[in-house]
């Protein structure tokens, strides 16, 4: 990939980036990346190669894009916000730039960001609203956020359905939001 592609490489002190598994190798370059969660389903997680996150510490949750589970599709679990939040907790403590990705970078990954920001600033709507706005040309997984509003005292489900619908559809790429870690 040239460097044209995948762009120069982003140093930043502490960051999410929010990608897609198609775009996930450029974000983990261009912004070196210390973590990643990777959100897949069973089936599309078994065909990840662990030597993509080389030395990177990684949280590893298999769940589908739904809202409630059914005999062919997994909904996210209580358990796998909580994994969440403590990973994102781990995370804040040291710094760096956080990974988010799941197969098409939208409503798992995003909601995954907005989660992580709000275990560092839990009480600051105008941060919360521009990093759900950072992907959102769809609605973040809402089962994820109402997990995490019970787990944190937050009110992100709301926050996200107070937004405008966004009307842009150019954000395929990764998305970067920088971050100040106190």
């Amino acid at each position: 990939m040239s460097e044209r592609e995948s762009g120069p490489r982003t140093r930043a002190k502490s960051g999410i980036v929010i990608s897609s598994l198609r775009h996930l190798d450029q974000a983990l370059e261009q912004f070196e990346v210390r973590k990643v969660i990777s959100i897949l389903s069973k089936s599309e997680s078994g065909r990840l190669p662990a030597v993509l996150f080389g030395d990177r510490e990684v949280l590893r949750l298999e769940f589908d894009d739904c809202q409630h589970s059914t005999e062919n599709l997994v909904a996210p679990g209580k358990s796998d916000i909580e994994a969440l939040i403590g990973f994102a907790r781990g995370w804040a403590g040291e710094g760096g730039v956080l990974a988010v990705h799941c197969r098409a970078g939208v409503a798992r990954s995003s909601a995954a960001a907005l989660i992580a920001a709000a275990v560092i600033r839990p009480n600051h709507p105008d941060f919360l609203a521009r990093v759900a706005r950072a992907k959102s040309f769809f609605r973040q997984n809402e089962a994820m956020l109402r997990f995490a509003d019970d787990l944190l005292g937050t009110s992100l489900v709301d926050l996200v359905r107070r937004l405008p619908y966004p009307d842009r559809l150019d954000q395929w790429s990764p998305a970067y939001i920088p971050i100040e870690i106190a």
